[in-house]
């Protein structure tokens, strides 16, 4: 009884602050957490990456694997977090690891590209990439976005 009570009370609030011309709105959680961002971000927002080498150019997948010529640079170009301007600033960063799980490369800034050149035929790395705002003061919340993929040299 008490429970149906609370629960009808709960309702005629809600319709009382509606009909008095209050917005009831629900946040993301990165709304909440993230006070750098002007919009709600998507989960996906980093399967807009894109890779190039060659002549290939492809929108990133989690999980994919990359086939470059060994010694083929790739060109990685990150997508930009919609940030509050006059508050925070976008960083990104990419994140190499050789089979091993060893360090091969580790680099952070504020331009969204990135060019790394894969050698070693048949080797497997696996790339991370990462967008993230943050503000001066370095606190801005879980601002992150990130995707994970590999990448195979290969031998002609």
């Amino acid at each position: 009884m008490r429970h149906k009570t609370i629960c009808l009370l709960t309702a005629v609030l809600s319709l009382a602050a509606c009909a008095a011309g209050f917005k009831i709105q629900a946040q993301s959680a990165d709304a909440k957490a993230c006070t750098c961002w002007s919009e709600k971000v998507s989960p996906d927002h980093m399967l807009a990456t894109s890779a190039f080498y060659g002549r290939i150019g492809v929108k990133l997948t989690r999980d994919m694997e990359l086939k470059p010529e060994n010694g083929q640079p790739v060109r990685f170009e990150i997508p930009a977090l919609p940030v509050k301007p006059a508050a925070c600033r976008n960083y990104y960063s990419i994140y190499i690891t050789d089979e091993n799980n060893r360090p091969v490369r580790q680099s952070e800034g504020t331009n969204p590209s990135f060019n790394h050149t894969f050698t070693g035929c048949g080797q497997t790395f696996t790339v991370q990439l990462m967008t993230f705002s943050k503000p001066p003061s370095g606190s801005g919340g879980p601002c992150t976005r990130r995707i994970t993929f590999k990448v195979k040299p290969q031998c002609r």
